[in-house]
């Protein structure tokens, strides 16, 4: 399809595309209808998007509002109903916020995570507003420190001598255990390849 006007006699082309949600708004005249249009802008090139006879379409550059353009469609083209507008797929960066407002568990920030004060002579959790984190919250928090203390206790222990009990840190001098030196690995000779 193309889309011509008296200035431009080797026409734009038309590509079906869904209407943008934003951008800047405006009007055309096209086959003596005056439709609406939505101008957007982006890397060095700007497009216009119009629907003509329920099916959006678009071009790419600026349409004038006061030049009259002709767009070869065929008799029968367009839709019964309108288009849907343009479906969004943004997706937030922001991380999701528990009913009582606490930040889910692995997914914690230091500006939104809960802190915790003493209240009465006890230690609480609370949110970064001022609320107190439901209990469940709370406990489910404090068994997972436990368990990530627990863990890691184990790994201190696996970076321990194993020969020795487990007591002193691993010895690495140049000796066995037994006494007799460590044989150093020597190294291969160096070959040099001839390129033909």
């Amino acid at each position: 399809m193309k889309l011509t006007s008296e200035s431009n006699k080797e026409g734009l082309a038309v590509k079906k595309y869904a209407m943008p949600r934003r951008g800047e708004e405006g009007t055309a005249k096209i086959n003596g209808e005056e439709v609406k249009t939505i101008a957007t802008a982006g890397r060095g090139k700007e497009y216009t998007y119009f629907v003509y006879k329920n099916v959006s379409l678009y071009v790419e550059g600026r349409l004038d509002a006061d030049t009259e353009f002709e767009l070869d469609v065929p008799d029968d083209f367009g839709a019964e109903e309108a288009p849907n507008p343009r479906a969004s797929t943004y997706v937030s960066k922001k991380k999701a916020k528990n009913p009582d407002g606490s930040v889910p568990a692995g997914e914690s920030n230091a500006e939104g995570a809960p802190h915790t004060e003493n209240r009465d002579g006890k230690e609480v959790a609370v949110n970064p507003d001022g609320s107190l984190v439901s209990e469940d919250a709370q406990r489910e928090t404090l068994e997972h420190g436990n368990n990530a203390n627990d863990q890691i206790a184990k790994e201190e222990d696996k970076s321990t001598y194993p020969g020795d009990g487990g007591d002193k840190p691993a010895d690495l001098s140049d000796t066995n255990p037994d006494g007799s030196p460590i044989e150093q690995p020597t190294e291969a000779p160096k070959s040099r390849s001839k390129k033909k």
